[in-house]
């Protein structure tokens, strides 16, 4: 007996509310190793405690900017008594106790903003852009924790002339959040708009407003903002001359003639580059459609194929599914268990308390980081015949056009220890 296997492609739906930060690993990123083996990112100022930030009376929160006002007291008070506890027994001069006292307040407030933003701006789900020293490469990762204090276990990975000392230096930051890391990239890859951040002194931005300009990075195909979104890599170091552009615009507009008027298009095709089509999240599958004609294979990329729309997460670590469906067996596996004997019943409830569980600092996988829906591309109301001329083919084969991702997809597997994920597999039956 033969059957034909349905085949599956993944798209990325990214939450709406997601903010994007860059983070420095170190004043000059003496941790970037640290955090891209150990699954983390953090920051200093160890001398005030997480706890105590955390504990901020109620009345202090009534609005984020009388809360932040709150971490700059906090922040000056300890930083002022530093310096009255190490300069007690000497004679400062007015003027250069005053000057120190300015630069002092200067410095807590700095550091005040930068671990309110860490503690209660950031949230789990949100995007982490991450730099080595010189910027060269850059991790994007999803945070995953709420902050927090505990030590990580660093993994041990030794040099090669002392196999007694880490090839790595690890942080002792206090304030820490767990990352799943998704991708690497270069700098070649980053947007133009966002190139600023390589000369920045502070130690966390807020780039939330780069968005769109993030996503394409992230993965080719996804939904956000009620939006659905493709980026097409644009392979050749040539000038894109006025007959090569036509000749895209013609497919775009031919494929799909309902909603030709409903594409919208960003381009950056400066030597390689991309372009970014838009488009209302119901009309995903003309996009998809449009982009198979215009790689060459539009039948093989569409016709006969399910789409999973996934979370951050279950986008880019399997196992994330498989421990959502292992507890989906388990919970069923539950309701079975009342016809087992009662001694039955204990050794199978302990063998599930083994299989399921976590060490302190496991990953948190909220629900909207791992929602996952399946959809069938609908083209009832495409222009399905249309066929794409020699002429054209040869045109655009030009443009060296593909629905490649960018940079490089860090395996999951790689990193499952450091998250402390259990996975478990399911039995061979």
């Amino acid at each position: 007996m033969s059957f034909n296997k349905v085949e599956t492609t993944n798209l990325l739906k990214i939450p709406d509310n997601t903010q994007y930060w860059f983070v420095r690993s170190g004043s000059n990123a003496e941790y970037f190793e640290d955090f891209a083996y150990n699954n983390y990112i953090a920051i200093g100022d160890s001398n005030i405690t997480l706890e105590k930030l955390k504990t901020i009376e109620p009345k202090y929160r009534a609005t984020p900017d009388i809360l932040q006002e709150k971490y700059k007291n906090i922040f000056q008070e300890s930083f002022i008594s530093d310096y009255n506890e190490k300069n007690k027994k000497e004679e400062i001069e007015p003027d250069e106790r005053k000057k120190d006292i300015i630069n002092l307040t200067r410095s807590a407030s700095i550091s005040a903003v930068k671990a309110y933003d860490f503690i209660e701006q950031m949230k789990i789900g949100d995007i982490i852009l991450v730099p080595n020293n010189g910027s060269s490469l850059f991790r994007i990762g999803v945070i995953t924790t709420d902050s927090f204090s505990h030590k990580v276990n660093h993994i041990f990975i030794p040099t090669t002339d002392d196999a007694t000392v880490s090839s790595y230096s690890y942080a002792d930051y206090d304030k820490k959040r767990r990352i799943a890391w998704i991708k690497e990239i270069t700098v070649k890859d980053l947007p133009e708009k966002l190139l600023w951040i390589k000369y920045g002194h502070k130690a966390i931005f807020n780039i939330t407003e780069n968005a769109e300009s993030i996503n394409p990075l992230i993965s080719s195909n996804y939904f956000y903002k009620d939006h659905f979104y493709t980026r097409i890599g644009v392979g050749t170091p040539k000038p894109i001359s006025s007959t090569e552009w036509f000749n895209l615009q013609k497919v775009i507009v031919d494929a799909a003639p309902d909603i030709a008027d409903q594409v919208f298009q960003k381009h950056k095709v400066e030597s390689v580059g991309q372009i970014v089509i838009q488009t209302v999240s119901e009309h995903w599958d003309d996009i998809l459609w449009i982009c198979a004609f215009l790689f060459g294979s539009a039948d093989a990329n569409i016709k006969g194929r399910e789409f999973h729309i996934n979370g951050l997460l279950t986008n880019f670590y399997p196992s994330v599914r498989e421990q959502k469906r292992h507890q989906k067996v388990m919970n069923e596996h539950e309701e079975r268990s009342a016809d087992l004997s009662e001694k039955k019943l204990e050794q199978e409830v302990r063998l599930k308390e083994l299989e399921v569980q976590k060490k302190e600092n496991e990953l948190q996988i909220p629900e909207y980081l791992t929602t996952r829906s399946t959809k069938k591309a609908d083209l009832k109301d495409i222009k399905s015949d249309y066929i794409m001329d020699d002429t054209q083919k040869a045109i655009l084969d030009n443009l060296k056009l593909s629905g490649d991702s960018v940079g490089n997809v860090i395996p999951s597997e790689m990193q499952e220890d450091s998250l402390n994920i259990e996975t478990v597999k399911p039995e061979v039956r």
